[in-house]
């Protein structure tokens, strides 16, 4: 093995390249493939002809820095330095050296784009030393957009007294982008009163956000205006905190975009006492594993006025330690898919609404306490339980999962069943009247229920609604083989709702909606009640047909019910949208 060594003196780089060959071949472009600038003008050792960053006779060699430069800034005096126009370079380096010294960048109402590493420090030993980056002027609209990792105050200075501190500085109409990691160290700090108007973390991968600025005094810490988690891209941003096991506040909003992740982890990240809103967006994620504080014992971002959490987001309670889910009381209405994992309890603060999927992973439980969870339903979509573990995974307290079912405007046999627990397993399973009936009292419009109509007394809360020749109303009796109707007699007994067969049930609105007047609308049908899990097994005599309901608030995957060898090979559903059959409410298929 031929070794062959090649020295560019310039920057005293040796290469040492490994080859069978003798045959090499080296094109020299300056003395590396990226540029050297090196700062001469205001504050540092050199020449010290301007302030001016966009000046060439401030740069050694004496040109303006490219996106192929790396530019150092080694800095000792006082200086404020200045973008005149905007600029891209390579990588940057400021150092700041010197006591009781002030220094300055303003990116002014320009735009600086770091394609590399950008490492802005003061150095080890110098106390009351001030270095302020970013937009000093208070109505300039600067951008700054760091694409590899930037790294602020790293150094500790260490002992008492020492104020030396780096100022991120921006106002409310610029915006600062992180597309690496991102770490504030000791001495980074985010004066109240100078946040960029947005700091977006928006990379391609993963991303870190790093703070070891332990300090509670309010002259070190980092505060934050609007921060933008997936502007165009989706990042996974992890947090990544220090011994003071949280990040400064957020004056305004805390959004995630698209299909962002933002991994809070043991940290939390609140609003001010001042509001604003954090808005999880399409699909995005926040994943929540648990520290002491925010909302109700959980990490869970508080203190915000409003919370939006799209229908498509998610938001994962992911702690070995149990964890409150806030609700209501908390000022988080609902959420979009709401996962539960890494085992132990998690605990309702509150009611909540779920508008896609609730799931269980890892043997987690849901623990329901005194609050209800709604399945909401509407004419998007409808919110169901993912395949849940086969230990205890919920438990009770007075509350109850609430069931709901939108339909839409279409008079027609609909074939619905009820997926809570039945009068043997859940003695306080609700009546019809306390369901689909809405409390079984006057029908008027409310948007839920509907009319339960058929021969028989009509009367409030028990009995039927309207008198027609036959029930609106029925399900399916194997022996007999043939539908029986619901009757007022059922509803004066306070019938339960939770079956085996389902129901036909034939619907032309809510409750408002009459028999006479011909109209229909959509409704929503609810039921609330202890849910079912595990597996449920039906029974069906020879030579005869069952109707049966779908028994979980889940989608149904047909090809893993099991049966015996005995039943013929196929499924009959109910299509009520197919106008077919002799009346044109639906048929079977």
């Amino acid at each position: 093995m031929s070794k062959i060594y090649v020295l560019l003196t310039k920057n005293k780089t040796l290469y040492n390249l490994k080859s069978t060959f003798f045959f090499l071949c080296i094109f020299f472009i300056g003395s590396n493939v990226f540029g050297q600038k090196t700062w001469t003008g205001v504050g540092s050792t050199l020449t010290a002809t301007g302030n001016n960053f966009n000046d060439a006779a401030n740069w050694y060699p004496a040109v303006v820095p490219t996106s192929s430069d790396n530019v150092i800034m080694n800095l000792i005096a006082g200086a404020t330095i200045n973008l005149s126009s905007s600029i891209t370079i390579n990588k940057l380096k400021i150092f700041l050296n010197g006591n009781n010294t002030v220094a300055k960048l303003d990116v002014g109402a320009y735009a600086l784009i770091v394609n590399d590493s950008a490492d802005i420090d003061i150095l080890y030993g110098n106390p009351n030393t001030l270095l302020f980056f970013g937009v000093n002027n208070s109505t300039s609209a600067g951008t700054i957009d760091f694409k590899g990792c930037a790294t602020f105050g790293k150094t500790d200075q260490g002992g008492t007294g020492n104020s030396s501190k780096v100022n991120i500085n921006g106002n409310i109409s610029s915006q600062i982008t992180f597309r690496g990691d991102l770490i504030l160290g000791p001495l980074a700090c985010i004066t109240s009163g100078n946040e960029f108007g947005e700091i977006i973390f928006d990379g391609t991968g993963v991303q870190n956000f790093i703070t070891n600025n332990n300090s509670s005094a309010s002259n070190f810490k980092c505060s934050f205006n609007n921060v933008t988690v997936g502007k165009i891209n989706s990042p996974w941003v992890n947090l990544v905190i220090g011994t003071k096991s949280y990040v400064d506040p957020l004056i305004g909003n805390l959004t995630v975009n698209q299909s962002a992740v933002l991994n809070v982890g043991f940290s939390r990240w609140n609003g001010s006492s001042t509001g604003g809103t954090l808005a999880l967006k399409l699909q995005s994620k926040l994943i929540l594993s648990d520290v002491t504080g925010g909302i109700q014992g959980s990490n869970f971002p508080s203190n915000f006025s409003t919370y939006i959490l799209d229908s498509t987001s998610t938001v994962e309670f992911n702690s070995t330690s149990a964890q409150t889910i806030p609700g209501a009381i908390n000022r988080v209405f609902s959420y979009g898919n709401l996962t539960c994992s890494k085992g132990n309890i998690k605990t309702l603060g509150d009611k909540i609404e779920i508008f896609r999927c609730l799931t269980l992973l890892d043997n987690t439980t849901l623990a329901l306490a005194a609050f209800d969870a709604v399945l909401k339903s509407n004419i998007v979509t409808t919110a169901y339980v993912a395949a849940v573990p086969i230990t205890p995974n919920f438990t009770y307290g007075t509350g109850r999962f609430v069931v709901e079912r939108y339909l839409y405007p279409q008079k027609s046999w609909r074939f619905l069943s009820v997926p809570l627990q039945k009068f043997a397993d859940d003695p306080t399973t609700p009546t019809i009247n306390e369901s689909w009936r809405e409390g079984g009292t006057v029908p008027v419009s409310t948007t839920f229920g509907t009319r339960i109509t058929g021969p028989g007394i009509i009367a409030f809360p028990g009995g039927l609604d309207e008198n027609t020749q036959r029930g609106s109303m029925k399900y399916y009796d194997m022996v007999s083989n043939t539908y029986k109707e619901i009757l007022s007699s059922d509803l004066n007994s306070n019938r339960r709702i939770a079956n085996d067969e389902g129901y036909y049930v034939f619907v032309r609105g809510d409750r408002g909606i009459n028999v006479a007047s011909g109209a229909t609308g959509s409704t929503t049908l609810r039921a609330r009640g202890k849910i079912r899990t595990s597996n449920q097994i039906y029974f069906v005599n020879a030579n005869s047909f069952q109707s049966i309901g779908n028994p979980y608030p889940s989608r149904l995957q047909f090809s893993s019910i099991t049966k015996s060898a005995y039943m013929e090979d196929s499924f009959t559903a109910w299509n009520p949208t197919n106008i077919g059959g002799g009346y044109g409410v639906g048929r079977f298929q």
